[in-house]
């Protein structure tokens, strides 16, 4: 479940990121403590910039930097009795680090699609809502070939589920102009088939 904040909250930052300005990437990763800001605080310095997609946070003399960006965002529980609750990743901000508020993307908007390749990539369990698969047809017998022109949306090709994705669960998802999984490769049921050519009997 994902913690609500109504702005002032402490949340803590870890990265790899300068510590000033123009400075080097550190050395050593870094931790630091800021304070949940509401999106409304937030647009008061960047305007329609700032979407629900979106979580701020600030502190006079603190911030996240350049090199700090895909880095987590975390929620601890003071008492101790639950881990901690990773709500942001890094994002963009001001070039001078500090000063301004820090943006992250707010992970409760994005939990479905996180979950989702959790699962893809664990065997499931991520608690995300994979889409419901199409059973693969049967490849007819004969040579199949993987249609070369195929290409999903995430950039992958049938050689991608043939190691990542066998049973095709994802083989009716991510259709990007060149037909589906199930239907462009051979693993899932798919691809370019060359019938077997009759068998001629025998003479009596």
């Amino acid at each position: 479940m994902s913690p609500s904040f109504t702005g002032g909250e402490d949340l803590q930052l870890i990265g790899w990121g300068r510590t000033s300005g123009g400075g080097p990437i550190s050395a050593i990763l870094q931790e630091v403590e800021l304070d949940y800001l509401t999106n409304a605080q937030c647009a008061q310095t960047w305007g329609n910039y700032i979407t629900d997609k979106m979580l701020c946070v600030n502190r006079s003399g603190k911030s996240a930097c350049n090199g700090d960006s895909g880095g987590p965002l975390f929620v601890y529980d003071p008492t101790g009795a639950n881990p901690p609750v990773q709500v942001g990743v890094v994002s963009w901000g001001s070039s001078q680090c500090i000063g301004t508020p820090s943006v992250f993307a707010r992970v409760s908007e994005e939990i479905a699609w996180i979950n989702s390749y959790i699962d893809l990539w664990s065997g499931g369990g991520g608690g995300g809502t994979n889409p419901t698969p199409t059973p693969p047809s049967p490849t007819p017998p004969g040579t199949c070939t993987n249609d070369p022109n195929f290409i999903d949306s995430d950039g992958d090709d049938c050689s991608w589920y043939e190691q990542n994705d066998p049973t095709c669960s994802f083989g009716d998802c991510c259709e990007d102009g060149s037909g589906t999984a199930n239907q462009a490769c051979c693993i899932c049921g798919g691809g370019i088939s060359e019938p077997v050519a009759p068998v001629t009997p025998a003479p009596v």
